[in-house]
């Protein structure tokens, strides 16, 4: 028995150490939470419940006659805010006080109001993270629809209390908790229709893959039911979703209708879809080494209308380069549907090597060199070709090294780009390493070049 509980002990230590060497960023992610709790009739106050639990009595035909709701984490930046449809009142946003948030009391106390419908919202900086869903149980009728994000909830000109409510928050554009038909119900003497609709525009230009809202004015103001379906003639000229915004998809005219739910009145705009138009080309700029050949780009990249970029054909004039001549040369290039003038400055320089050359002494006894490695490294573009090396010893000119004599021992006299050139020369006696230095005389793309470098 002793030695089950030693080994499961060793298991439950095992397990804390794993659990305690675990990372923050490894724990879930909770949802928000949100708690309330809500003054029944005959009973007052109840305790808190949370996140989809019932507040209120269920077959007991108590009214709610108070509510009070707050954010029940502080691991996001949420706030509640929140109003009740008030027997003898109505909404309290009609009134002086309000809406209420975070915790405050909305409804009555000792005044034997029923709650008739409510209306819940987020606030803070992640509210548009989350969606804030809640669903009551009303008189004659029981558990009605979940509304969400403000949307009213309960009922309007019947008289009806409310006897519970559940509220949840769930990740934005999640599902529903439940079902969310029918969340309110308005005494249909009480509504009010809708007379007419109009949009922002009548008409409107739009190129091809960009984009433009459209904007809704239902009149009257306070009319119930001001949703809006969008429909467009053409869908592969134009789409439009559910929030009015047109996206053009190819040339062409379509006619975008918006049409309310309630009275089927409808508003149109008529949008043409055309081609992007250049607003920008930028001058462009190339620098070649004389001689060098040089074609002048056929396409420039254009700044479009509808904030892409694309390759447009250019015509130069000259529509040739020469580089023949150093400095710097303007070409001015036409392109059809710009009507600005596209600019190329072309730069011509006389080619410089670029080289690393180091002479150092790699046997040496008191000073003097017995064996002497001379070295190159091209690192510029072109061919380095070497006519002469001379050894020059405290000033005094100790050995010459022609072109032909190099050759004749078997060394290259080209460097390529990229390539490292060496050699080594051996003295018997050996030379003084002070003052003394080599002289290479090169040349590259045609003209000679001189370098001194001394002896290391």
């Amino acid at each position: 028995m002793s030695q089950r509980i030693q080994k499961l002990s060793v298991v439950l230590l095992a397990i804390l150490l794993i659990v305690g060497v675990l990372p923050a960023s490894v724990s879930a992610a909770t949802n928000p939470s949100v708690r309330y709790r809500t003054h029944v009739e005959n009973i007052g106050w109840q305790s808190w419940k949370s996140d989809g639990e019932m507040s209120g009595t269920s077959s007991q035909g108590l009214r709610l006659e108070g509510i009070e709701i707050d954010m029940n984490n502080q691991e996001y930046d949420l706030g509640v805010t929140y109003q009740t449809h008030i027997q003898n009142i109505g909404w309290e946003s009609d009134t002086p006080s309000g809406w209420k948030s975070d915790g405050m009391m909305s409804g009555t106390e000792g005044l034997g109001y029923r709650l008739e419908a409510i209306q819940i919202k987020l606030t803070g900086a992640d509210a548009s993270k989350f969606d804030i869903y809640y669903q009551v149980h009303a008189q004659n009728i029981g558990w009605m629809g979940w509304a969400k994000n403000g949307e009213s909830a309960g009922t309007a000109g019947f008289g009806y209390r409310l006897e519970g409510i559940e509220i949840t928050i769930v990740p934005k554009d999640s599902a529903a908790p439940g079902s969310t038909e029918q969340p309110f119900v308005k005494d249909p003497s009480l509504i009010t229709n809708v007379t007419a609709i109009s949009l922002n525009k009548l008409t409107d230009t739009i190129t091809v893959g960009g984009s433009d809202m459209l904007v809704t004015t239902i009149l009257p103001e306070d009319a119930d039911n001001k949703t809006v379906k969008w429909s467009s003639s053409d869908p592969n000229v134009a789409t439009v979703d559910a929030t009015g915004i047109v996206t053009a998809r190819n040339i062409g005219t379509a006619t975008i209708t918006a049409t309310t739910v309630d009275g089927n009145k409808t508003a149109t705009c008529v949008v043409t879809v055309d081609n992007p138009n250049i607003l920008t080309i930028d001058d462009l700029s190339a620098t070649v080494m004389q001689y060098d050949s040089y074609n002048l780009p056929k396409t420039v990249l254009a700044n479009m209308s509808n904030d892409t970029t694309r390759e447009v054909e250019v015509v130069w004039n000259p529509n040739q380069a020469n580089t023949t001549i150093i400095g710097a040369f303007i070409f001015e290039g036409t392109v059809v549907g710009y009507n600005e003038v596209v600019k190329l400055t072309l730069n011509v320089q006389k080619y410089q090597p670029n080289l690393n050359i180091s002479n150092y002494s790699a046997f040496t006894i008191n000073n003097l060199c017995k064996q002497l490695s001379l070295n190159i490294q091209n690192n510029g573009s072109k061919p380095v070709t070497i006519n002469k090396i001379e050894v020059y010893e405290q000033g005094k000119l100790a050995n010459t090294y022609t072109a032909s004599q190099l050759t004749e021992n078997n060394i290259s006299t080209s460097i390529a780009p990229a390539q490292n050139w060496g050699m080594t020369i051996s003295y018997k006696l050996g030379i003084w390493i002070d003052n003394s230095y080599v002289k290479y005389y090169l040349e590259s793309d045609g003209s000679p070049y001189e370098y001194t470098v001394d002896i290391k």
